[in-house]
C-alpha cells in the first residue's frame, strides 16, 4: 500500500526544500512501485509562488487527510504571515486524526504557533534558530539538519530535505533502498541528522589552530540580536 505524502506550500515556500523532499520518493518508486504518492496544498487550493518566483500548482486546499499520511509544511519567507486561525484549527484536527506533522525549512514556525510542537524536538533553518527560540522559548529546538521525533518530522530546509527522506525511505523500505535512491542523486553520502547545517569555520577559511579559530568566531559573530536581524528568514533557500 502506498504511502500519502502531503505538501502544505506557504507562499514564499523554499522550492529546493520542497523539491528536494519531493524526488526522493519518485526516485523510490521508480525502482520499487507506486511506494509512496505526494500531493500538493495550499491555503486556497490555487497556485503558490515560490521564493524564487516560481509558481506551482496545488492538487487541492485545506482538506481532510485520514491517519497514516503525513503532512508536511514547507515555508520560507516570513511564515507567521500565513498564520491564520483557520490553519491552525485544520492542523489540530489532523494531529486528533492520527496525521504525521512535519515543517520544511520555516515550516516549523506555524507548528508552533498552533501548539503542536510541545515535547518534541524541533529542526528548521540556521538563519531562524535564534528567532524561533526566542519566540518559543518552552520548545526544544535543535541544529540538527533533521528531526523525527514520533509523529513529527522537522528540517532545516534546503538540500537537507533529501537527507530527511533518505531516512524515512530507510526506515520503511530499507537502508539498501535509500542508498540506491541517493546515488541517482550524485550525493557522496547519506548525512545523518546530526551533521552541521552550517560549514565548520575551520573548513570554510582553512584555519587549523584553536586561536585561530576563536578569533575568526569573534570576528563573523553578530553585533546585532537574531529578532532585530531576521525579517522572516528573507535569505532562507
Amino acid at each position: 500500500m502506498s504511502q500519502d505524502y502531503h505538501f502544505l506550500l506557504l507562499p514564499g515556500f523554499s522550492a529546493i526544500g520542497f523539491i528536494s523532499a519531493v524526488e526522493p520518493l519518485r526516485v523510490a518508486n521508480r525502482f520499487r512501485g507506486e511506494l509512496y504518492r505526494w500531493h500538493v496544498l495550499s491555503l486556497d487550493g490555487g497556485p503558490v509562488l515560490a521564493s524564487n518566483g516560481m509558481s506551482v500548482n496545488a492538487d487541492g486546499a485545506l482538506q481532510a487527510l485520514g491517519p497514516g499520511a503525513t503532512l508536511l509544511v514547507v515555508a520560507g519567507f516570513e511564515p507567521l504571515k500565513a498564520t491564520t486561525a483557520a490553519l491552525q484549527q485544520w492542523l489540530r484536527r489532523l494531529d486528533h486524526n492520527g496525521v504525521t506533522l512535519g515543517g520544511i525549512d520555516t515550516g516549523a514556525f506555524i507548528l508552533a504557533q498552533a501548539g503542536l510542537l510541545d515535547g518534541h524536538r524541533v529542526a528548521l533553518h540556521w538563519e531562524a534558530l535564534e528567532a524561533f527560540k526566542e519566540t518559543y522559548p518552552h520548545l526544544q529546538a535543535t541544529q540538527e539538519l533533521f528531526e523525527i521525533d514520533r509523529r513529527r518530522i522537522t528540517s532545516a530546509g534546503g538540500t537537507a530535505s533529501i537527507d530527511l527522506m533518505l531516512d524515512l525511505i530507510a526506515q520503511a523500505h530499507g537502508s539498501g533502498l535509500a542508498i540506491e535512491v541517493s546515488e541517482q542523486f550524485v550525493v557522496g553520502r547519506i548525512r545523518p541528522r546530526q551533521d552541521h547545517q552550517r560549514m565548520q569555520i575551520a573548513s570554510r577559511y582553512g584555519v587549523s589552530t584553536p586561536s585561530r579559530r576563536s578569533a575568526r568566531w569573534r570576528w563573523q559573530k553578530p553585533s546585532v540580536s537574531p529578532v532585530d536581524s531576521w525579517s522572516g528568514c528573507s535569505n532562507c533557500t
